[in-house]
């Protein structure tokens, strides 16, 4: 009998056995087979997600509550040869429009955009205009909206200095309003559900016109986000990319400014009032043939400033500036031989506390705790010299403005992020020195000194003084080289290699659903172990 036939014979009579252990088998293999199923289809998910959440953006430039010029992203996209885009993003809580039971959503994303956002992902938006607003399909079912509604939509305002930092203005509404039609309702897979945070659960994003938020909020120009996309099937070199970073960043990128000032000084300045401790100490380092050494300045609104000697001696809230020494006197009234427990008082000063040279003074200040909180301090110092008012006011043309106080007609107005005293804001004197001599210094001290009692996370120094023999651009262009875009907290970032690499990385679903199965499986196994001898034994 051939073999083939043999095996035949055995099928048709023992076929109650070989079916019983082909289930088992079966079953064993099914159960293998889902797992490591399942296992992929909750990768291929993760790997979908993060997709979705990014459309074709591969780089992204994520500054959050610091504001850069939003031509950033056409110049780095043009020196690349790639699409970039710009866009505002803010937090706010959203609303139906209209209603006595209108539902609301609170912790939503807005971002404002332009057309060439949703270019990045196919989507069926072509533009906003700046009365129309788009939804993600989450949040339009959060709310119930459906294109052609009426949604009302709150923004936080930004500032650009942190509120709890000292000096901040505390002027301005905390959040700003405006109704919206609902354009349309845009889908996870076509930007709905952008974000450059990777997580699982969809945000709550409101789409508006970029200029509309820009101008909105007092941020013209200004963006915190920008995103550059890959050509299909590449992406973008990270290492060429940090290098054309490096040639078309710019100092306004991260709102400093170089400005020519009176008497031939060109100060570098940020319009969020402290510099950044690396800025302060690069431009301090910048070395220039002619000119002279670059001068630091920090100026402050202290508390008290008092003649120790006669305790009825004494001035409320005023503006101390801490300077580094100057050559001469053109970028700054601070001597070489002004030592750090020394004041240059103002004339003002000295009269107002009976003060002289060799008298000792003391000055109350806030100083801001690892806690957040603003805590008094007292320092002594050495009255080292006195300085007519005619002198100083060349120094308080040089101050840079203050939100909250340089626009303000009286003490009693000013609003800024350290606590004040409502009696002593009133003090006449000083509101008389105020409305004649605005926010002219009533001391000088020494920048070690002023930058060890005022310096903060938020910096130590509020301007950095040059030369004007050379131009502001010419100044920029050196400065440039010394710092770096991380410098300025402008860094690029890897974000769909991080999306992939994260989805790669994460828990092997296959194996997991596999373990999980294990005990169903060995059970599969036994039974097919079990069904092949009872058929041998029968």
């Amino acid at each position: 009998m051939h073999g083939y036939r043999l095996i035949l014979a055995s099928l048709r009579y023992y076929w109650r056995t070989h079916l019983g252990v082909a289930v088992g088998v079966a079953l064993a293999t099914a159960t293998l087979t889902g797992a490591l199923l399942m296992g992929d289809s909750v990768d291929a998910s993760l790997r979908k997600l993060a997709l979705q959440r990014l459309g074709r953006v591969d780089l992204a430039i994520d500054t959050r509550q610091q504001y850069v010029d939003a031509s950033l992203a056409d110049r780095l996209a043009g020196e690349l040869g790639v699409r970039g885009v710009a866009v505002l993003r803010l937090a706010g809580a959203m609303r139906q429009a209209v209603g006595p039971d209108a539902r609301r959503v609170g912790d939503i994303t807005v971002l404002g955009v332009t057309p060439a956002f949703w270019e990045m992902a196919d989507g069926p938006i072509r533009g906003l205009t700046p009365t129309e607003i788009a939804l993600s399909v989450k949040l339009a079912r959060a709310l119930g909206a459906q294109p052609g509604d009426e949604v009302a939509l709150r923004v936080a305002a930004p500032t650009l200095l942190p509120q709890d930092a000292p000096l901040a203005s505390k002027t301005g509404p905390a959040s700003r309003q405006g109704v919206f039609t609902v354009a349309a309702v845009v889908p996870d897979s076509q930007l709905g559900r952008f974000s450059l945070r990777a997580e699982q659960l969809a945000p709550y994003n409101a789409f508006v016109d970029l200029q509309w938020l820009q101008s909105r909020t007092d941020l013209p120009g200004k963006a915190n986000v920008v995103l550059l996309e890959s050509s299909p099937g590449k992406s973008i070199n990270m290492a060429a990319a940090d290098q054309a970073l490096q040639r078309v960043y710019r100092l306004a990128d991260a709102g400093l400014g170089l400005h020519l000032r009176e008497h031939g000084v060109v100060q570098l300045e940020s319009e969020r009032i402290f510099l950044p401790e690396l800025i302060g100490v690069a431009a301090l380092r910048l070395k220039l043939p002619e000119g002279g050494e670059p001068v630091g300045a920090l100026t402050y609104l202290v508390n008290r400033i008092h003649n120790p000697a006669k305790p009825d001696a004494a001035t409320p809230y005023s503006f101390v500036s801490a300077l580094s020494p100057s050559q001469g006197d053109s970028l700054g009234l601070a001597p070489a031989d002004l030592p750090d427990d020394g004041l240059l008082a103002s004339q003002w000063l000295a009269d107002a506390c009976n003060l002289g040279p060799g008298d000792d003074v003391e000055i109350a200040y806030f100083r801001l705790s690892p806690t957040n909180t603003f805590v008094e301090h007292t320092r002594r110092f050495t009255v080292h010299a006195i300085l007519d008012m005619e002198t100083l006011q060349a120094e308080r043309r040089l101050i840079p403005p203050f939100p909250g106080l340089s626009e303000v007609e009286s003490c009693a107005d000013w609003e800024i992020g350290m606590p004040m005293d409502e009696e002593a804001l009133a003090d006449p004197a000083n509101e008389a020195y105020w409305e004649r001599y605005r926010e002219t210094p009533k001391a000088i001290i020494s920048l070690a000194a002023g930058q060890e009692m005022w310096g903060s996370r938020f910096g130590n120094l509020t301007a950095v003084r040059y030369s004007a023999v050379y131009s502001p651009a010419i100044i920029e262009e050196t400065l440039r080289r010394e710092l770096s875009p991380d410098m300025l907290g402008i860094s690029l970032q890897p974000v769909r290699q991080i999306a992939l690499e994260a989805t790669r990385q994460a828990m092997d679903f296959g194996g997991l659903f596999l373990g999980m199965s294990f005990f169903l499986i060995v059970a599969a196994l036994m039974l097919t172990a079990l069904l092949f001898v009872f058929g041998v034994q029968h």
